[in-house]
């Protein structure tokens, strides 16, 4: 009995080394206070791109061969979005689902507080520039939840699906912090009047 206690508690310690090991180390505060410096995260298994949805939290490349960055999706191909700087110096991030009539407003609490920079958006390559643009068929625009330190869509444009490493599924470390990501618990489209 104690041999077999003894050999779970091994198994047990292997798997926290290997998952931690394999986790992604959030770098930077552009994320948030979602995910914060030095956060260890696992990918979900068997992650396919093909499934994005909007609000997850993704790993992806802003092109072949560059550094991964970690962000939130928030525009789909076939989407409209723009951003709009507010006179309280907030911004509005607007976004017309594929095929929808209307606008809608990213409700993200989150963003409340975070967003302390002018850039609006959004030029025909996805980046900053003061208009609406299209998400071209297979690509995604990405914002990061502190959106005022936060190198995302603004800077890098579209960004490829192919280049989407995997979906934020699980926090490791700190500690406190345990226990799976729901990423878009706290977002929503709200539809404009």
């Amino acid at each position: 009995m104690l041999g077999a206690v003894a050999a779970l508690a091994a198994l047990a310690l292997v798997g926290v080394v290997i998952a931690v090991t394999f986790a992604n180390r959030i770098d930077g505060q552009s994320m948030s206070p979602t995910l914060g410096d030095g956060d260890r995260i696992l990918l979900e298994p068997f992650f396919d791109p093909a499934d994005l949805r909007r609000f997850d939290i993704v790993a992806a490349r802003p092109s072949p061969g560059s550094p991964a960055v970690v962000k939130r999706v928030i525009g789909l191909p076939g989407d409209a979005v723009k951003i709009e700087v507010r006179a309280d110096g907030g911004a509005s991030v607007m976004v017309r689902p594929a095929g929808a009539a209307g606008w809608s407003v990213v409700d993200a609490p989150v963003w409340t507080e975070n967003w302390h920079d002018a850039r609006q958006c959004c030029a025909a390559d996805g980046k900053s520039g003061n208009g609406e643009a299209v998400v071209p068929a297979g690509h995604v625009f990405v914002l990061g939840d502190n959106p005022s330190q936060s190198d995302d869509s603004r800077k890098y444009g579209w960004i490829p699906i192919s280049e989407v490493i995997g979906r934020m599924a699980w926090r490791l470390y700190p500690l406190d912090r345990l226990g799976s990501l729901d990423p878009g618990a706290d977002m929503r489209l709200v539809r404009e009047p």
